[in-house]
């Protein structure tokens, strides 16, 4: 891991949220930065980016991407999680084992049964 990635991995696990909840299926949220565009609902093209992290803090994945919410394109708990963000909004997610991988994991990355944590921000929404 390089160094910058730990500093991010570090920030990431003391920045204060602006608000928090539970949405369905146990998926846990945290608001880290206020929107002001377009709400994410069902069927509309999100690109976002994001950056994964195990339980522990540590980095495992980050990029951006494109997706229709909702119609499963990624695991199930984004797409829970970023249902209802707003353009310009950063949210932190912590998805259950069974959202995200499940028993089979995601060899060689992602053990069975793993709990994960990502941070998303959604850059466009339409």
């Amino acid at each position: 891991m390089t160094k910058t990635a730990q500093k991010k991995a570090k920030k990431a696990q003391v920045a204060r949220p602006i608000s928090s909840g539970s949405l369905r299926g146990g998926v846990q949220y945290e608001v880290m930065k206020l929107g002001n565009g377009s709400q994410a609902t069902l069927g509309k093209l999100l690109k976002v980016q994001y950056e994964a992290f195990f339980p522990d803090g540590k980095p495992f994945e980050q990029g951006s991407m494109e997706f229709r919410l909702g119609i499963g394109a990624v695991l199930r708990g984004l797409d829970i999680g970023v249902k209802g963000m707003i353009e310009g909004e950063k949210r932190r997610l912590m998805i259950p084992s069974r959202l995200a991988y499940g028993p089979k994991g995601h060899p060689p990355l992602v053990a069975p049964d793993t709990d994960l944590l990502f941070e998303v921000d959604l850059v466009q929404c339409k």
